[in-house]
């Protein structure tokens, strides 16, 4: 394994005991076949941010959704691809990811400190900037990693 795909492992481990502590749990399907998956969330620098969320997925694929007055956005995934890269724009630019498709999944400060340590521990030359790790993310991102990167989750989770 990777020296990159170690550090994704820990800090979306990091990630995911930060939303625990802060009281964020995901959401659950309903199970149906035809059912909607989506994201939802808070952008938040201490107080709410409004804006926008745009979400790319691993095959490049993206979407936009406004965020609203109380920092709440939430965007559709269906046949969309995890991992997700979040990028709420506003008063300030701020990152998060998301592994999975439905999900509470905040985007703050921290988590944008969280996807810059991944950034910097690419392996070989790294994207120049966030922005460019946005652009770039579907050459990136590892769907095969997922099912490594949600069981690093629940350990995190379970330790807590």
């Amino acid at each position: 394994m990777t020296r990159h795909h170690l550090l994704l492992k820990w800090l979306l481990s990091l990630l995911a005991a930060v939303f625990v502590l802060a009281g964020c749990g995901g959401g659950g399907g309903d199970g149906g076949s035809a059912s909607t998956t989506s994201i939802t969330g808070t952008v938040a620098t201490g107080a709410a941010m409004t804006g926008t969320v745009d979400l790319v997925d691993a095959n490049g694929v993206t979407r936009q959704a406004a965020i609203g007055g109380d920092g709440s956005f939430s965007i559709d995934t269906t046949g969309l691809a995890a991992p997700f890269l979040l990028r709420a724009s506003g008063s300030t630019i701020l990152f998060s990811l998301a592994d999975e498709a439905s999900g509470v999944f905040n985007i703050t400060p921290l988590t944008t400190l969280a996807v810059e340590l991944i950034r910097q521990g690419w392996d070989g030359t790294p994207p120049a900037d966030l922005d460019a790790l946005f652009a770039n993310w579907n050459a990136n991102a590892d769907p095969a990693d997922l099912t490594g990167l949600q069981a690093a989750m629940l350990q995190a989770q379970a330790v807590i």
